[in-house]
């Protein structure tokens, strides 16, 4: 059996096709937003600090006082 479209295929198989589509649109989402969320927090001076550069600080704000 040769299927041309996949409108052929059983209503099962084209549901779980949507779901797995569904996830893989919602995981490109969730990936683009989180590094558009990471540049923009850099952008504005929000970004994370590994904990060498927040120990980096800490010694500098110690040292200037």
């Amino acid at each position: 059996m040769r299927l041309k479209r996949l409108s052929e295929l059983p209503p099962s198989i084209q549901g779980m096709l949507d779901k797995l589509l569904l996830a893989a649109l919602v995981l490109i989402v969730l990936i683009s937003m989180r590094s558009c969320v990471r540049n923009v927090a850099d952008a504005i001076g929000l970004g994370t600090l590994t904990a060498s550069e927040h120990q980096a600080r800490e010694r500098a704000d110690l040292t200037s006082d």
